[in-house]
C-alpha cells in the first residue's frame, strides 16, 4: 500500500494577510493600493499573503501602514 504524503498548508504570514484584509475592509481601498504604498508590486504583495514569499522585509512597513501608532 502506498503511503500517503501529508501536506501543511501552514502560512507563516497569516497574520498580517488578517491584517491587510482588515485594512482593505475598513479604508475600503483595494489590496493594490497598499502594495504601491509600499513600493512593491501587487503580485509580490499577492505571493506574500498567500505564503508563497516570506516577506520580512515588508513586514514592518506593512504594519506601520495598517495601523499607524500615535504620537503624542
Amino acid at each position: 500500500m502506498a503511503r500517503k504524503r501529508i501536506t501543511t498548508n501552514f502560512n507563516p504570514n497569516a497574520e498580517i494577510k488578517l491584517a491587510v484584509a482588515r485594512w482593505t475592509i475598513e479604508t475600503g481601498r483595494p489590496q493594490y493600493e497598499l502594495a504601491e504604498m509600499l513600493g512593491i508590486k501587487p503580485c509580490n504583495l499577492s505571493r506574500i499573503l498567500s505564503g508563497g514569499r516570506s516577506g520580512k522585509t515588508y513586514v514592518r512597513k506593512i504594519y506601520d501602514l495598517i495601523s499607524p501608532r500615535k504620537v503624542s
